[in-house]
């Protein structure tokens, strides 16, 4: 004689259910998330362009003195360009760029990466560097809120 046994499936289906509005909840969290870091970088870079000192060669420019970035240090605001060019870009729902804009985005990358002439003064790349662990708390942050961690 065969046996018959019969698996109710309501609590599985509820869990699976469950699990579905978790994974929702926490990819709409993780997509604020990078939007909230991307705010935090522009944020950032911006102010470590426009504030603190600068230990490259003092000049004269429309009577005021002013003293340049070294090598190494980020760029100085001068015309505020630059700082008027970076903003957030953002791809879809989990990717954002941070960066100097429109035709001042080739002078940003110069200033950046160098270049032949002068060296370095790096902006972007520090900034990101030295948020990394904010990054990592808002997506904690956004894990932890969505249902799938606690």
């Amino acid at each position: 004689m065969a046996t018959k046994s019969i698996v109710d499936t309501r609590e599985l289906n509820a869990l699976a259910d469950q699990l579905a509005t978790a994974a929702d909840k926490t990819a709409d969290n993780i997509g604020v998330a990078v939007k909230k870091f991307a705010f935090v970088i522009d944020r950032k870079a911006k102010e470590k362009i426009q504030k603190g000192t600068r230990s490259g060669v003092t000049y004269k420019r429309g009577g005021k003195k002013t003293t340049r970035s070294a090598e190494g240090e980020p760029p100085k605001t001068d015309t505020g360009r630059l700082v008027a060019s970076i903003r957030p870009v953002f791809f879809g729902r989990f990717s954002a760029e941070v960066g100097s804009l429109n035709n001042i985005a080739v002078y940003g990358g110069m200033l950046e990466d160098g270049t032949k002439n002068m060296a370095a003064r790096p902006w972007l790349e520090p900034t990101l560097k030295e948020n990394q662990g904010e990054l990592s708390r808002l997506f904690d942050t956004a894990i932890k809120t969505g249902g799938l961690a606690k």
